[in-house]
């Protein structure tokens, strides 16, 4: 679940980079308004009497008087998991926790010094120099995955709908494009076929549209070279005539 949760923020992280903003999502703090665009505030005023004629909102007072109840249980049970590590760890002759970890973190590394067979601080430098390493890896990655995003949206005109959707295709198939080696647009293609579909037929016909307009107005070659005009006022006539070539050209050779 927690893989699921990360794919989703990473997909939607970039997916509002590339809006420059989350469209579709109200501002935070604004009050609700009904279908007409009224403030309920508004209108509660406007009745008189602070009485509100509009239906009630359910009233989740329990609910979330439940969820702060559930939180204070788990808070009170980590700290009591936390104090009974702390103790245990006074017991072995430590300050606190990081004292300890801290302390185990230097006997793994001479451990791992005296299997590799080389000084601890070469040792040292080299595992500092992997978690470096893998941090730029990281930003690469999460770079490419931006890109990815953005080319795909871009290409296929992509709206939120549409792409929250495919977030939800990936979670369920159980899909992280963030580690696989296919790219994104393969994937959306595979779910999402007839939309890719439509959308490439429609810039085809956009294409196909242009060369007609610019086809149905130049002007018509001659077989000397001489251009002939091919206005749009003679259009409909020109359209249903065949050239008489061998009369343009004895037209033009004199």
């Amino acid at each position: 679940m927690q893989n699921d949760n990360n794919v989703d923020t990473q997909l939607q992280n970039a997916f509002s980079a590339f809006q420059d903003g989350r469209a579709g999502t109200e501002p935070a703090g604004e009050p609700d308004k009904d279908p007409q665009g009224k403030d309920p505030s508004t209108e509660q005023a406007a009745n008189g009497n602070g009485v509100n004629n509009e239906p009630q909102q359910p009233d989740n007072t329990e609910k979330t008087n439940q969820a702060f109840a559930k939180m204070r249980a788990e808070n009170s049970q980590l700290l009591k998991q936390q104090h009974d590590i702390e103790t245990v760890v006074k017991a072995m002759g430590f300050e606190n926790l990081n004292d300890f970890i801290a302390k185990k973190a230097e006997e793994q590394l001479q451990q791992q010094a005296q299997k590799n067979q080389i000084p601890v601080d070469v040792e040292k430098r080299i595992q500092n120099l992997e978690k470096e390493n893998e941090r730029y890896r990281q930003n690469e990655q999460q770079a490419k995955f931006s890109r990815e995003v953005t080319d795909l949206v871009s290409k296929y005109s992509i709206d939120k709908p549409t792409f929250d959707k495919f977030t939800k295709q990936l979670i369920d198939a159980g899909i992280n494009p963030m580690t696989s080696n296919v790219p994104l647009e393969t994937f959306f293609i595979q779910f999402n076929t007839d939309y890719v579909y439509q959308r490439r037929l429609e810039e085809e016909k956009k294409k196909w549209e242009a060369e007609y307009t610019k086809d149905k107005n130049a002007p018509i070659n001659t077989p000397n070279g001489s251009m002939l005009p091919n206005s749009n006022d003679n259009n409909k006539s020109n359209s249903n005539k065949t050239v008489d070539w061998k009369a343009l050209a004895a037209k033009y050779s004199k």
